[in-house]
């Protein structure tokens, strides 16, 4: 069934009761309440669908904005002085992290050689 079906449904119901009088008109009026029980579950059914249906496009749609907006960006960012600004604060991040294993090897150097100078020297590097 599909939605024309219903219209002419609808259309040959009225044309098949209508002769001016206001009989017909209470005829039509209770037919179309029929017809409208027996097409509920239909009714329901391709609505859910169309919901779905158009859920799913915009979905998609924003997936593939979004896919654009990110692509664009990416190029805005390697292409402008944004770009090598935010280059240069990784640099600067990596040069930092990769220093920590130094800084903690010349702390522990440093601590070793002062408990060596207090052993020497006979100070009690103990409170």
């Amino acid at each position: 069934m599909s939605l024309s079906q219903v219209a002419r449904e609808i259309g040959a119901i009225i044309n098949e009761r209508y002769d001016g009088s206001n009989e017909s008109v209470l005829e039509i009026q209770q037919a179309m309440d029929d017809y409208s029980a027996l097409i509920d579950i239909w009714a329901k059914r391709v609505a859910t669908k169309f919901v779905e249906t158009v859920a799913q496009y915009n979905a998609t749609l924003w997936q593939q904005k979004s896919r654009e907006m990110s692509k664009k960006l990416k190029q805005l960012i390697a292409q402008t002085p944004l770009g090598h600004v935010m280059q240069s604060i990784v640099h600067e991040q990596i040069k930092y992290i990769k220093s920590l294993p130094m800084n903690a090897a010349d702390r522990v150097y440093d601590i070793q050689n002062r408990a060596i100078e207090a052993v020497v020297n006979g100070l009690n590097i103990l409170p």
